[in-house]
């Protein structure tokens, strides 16, 4: 089968919860070691995501887990894949509150039907919730690999720290979902640096001869009235 590809609008990265700040994401903002990936799963678009194939994207804060992620996910859905992002804390207030992905589907049951879905910002915390707790997202995963639907987690923990707090999840992704470290600089700091270097050259530089103030002109006293 012969996939065809098509051009995204916003109605679609609505639908896929994605945020607008990550709409325009590509592959400049993705490190190399998790791009290779992405490269090599978008080679075997319909294979890996039949089989189901996922990830962990795993990294410290900024270097672009949630980018990468995105990227593929727009990638899919450019394939005609029906996809979803969302947060675990998100998904977890859907789940309390029965939102409604649409007249029809709650954002549960969403989660749980489409051909790809991202799962942003898995924390240790996120175990001992009484809702959308280790249990819970065990579930969730192993009903998606019956269903065989692919699923992609972002992480700042480690292996072992996801080991240690999440047991049976690894144990029941093992094979299932593939770990992608995502290593690089904090490309949120980064920015957040230069743009402070680039105020402070800014406010540094005299201004030229062209921009200079008018010449105040002396106070009238009341006399000249």
């Amino acid at each position: 089968m012969v996939l065809q590809r098509r051009v995204l609008k916003r109605r679609d990265y609505e639908r896929m919860g994605i945020p607008a700040t990550l709409w325009s994401v590509d592959a400049n903002k993705v490190p190399p070691g998790a791009l290779m990936f992405l490269r090599r799963y978008a080679g075997r678009l319909e294979e890996l995501l039949r089989r189901p194939a996922g990830a962990y994207f795993l990294g410290p804060k900024g270097v672009g887990k949630t980018g990468a992620a995105v990227l593929l996910l727009k990638y899919i859905k450019e394939h005609g894949f029906s996809c979803l992002f969302i947060s675990v804390g998100e998904l977890r207030q859907a789940l309390r509150g029965r939102v409604q992905f649409d007249t029809d589907t709650s954002v549960w049951d969403r989660a749980k039907e489409v051909d790809a879905l991202v799962l942003d910002e898995l924390r240790a915390a996120d175990a001992g919730e009484a809702v959308l707790g280790a249990r819970d997202l065990e579930d969730l995963l192993e009903h998606r690999y019956q269903f065989r639907k692919a699923t992609f987690i972002t992480t700042r923990m480690t292996v072992s720290e996801r080991l240690s707090t999440f047991a049976g999840l690894v144990s029941k992704t093992t094979g299932y979902l593939v770990d992608v470290p995502v290593d690089g600089q904090d490309q949120r700091e980064a920015l957040k640096n230069s743009l402070t270097e680039s105020l402070v050259a800014e406010s540094a530089t005299p201004p030229s001869s062209s921009h200079r103030p008018a010449p105040v002109p002396p106070n009238k006293t009341r006399g000249h009235y």
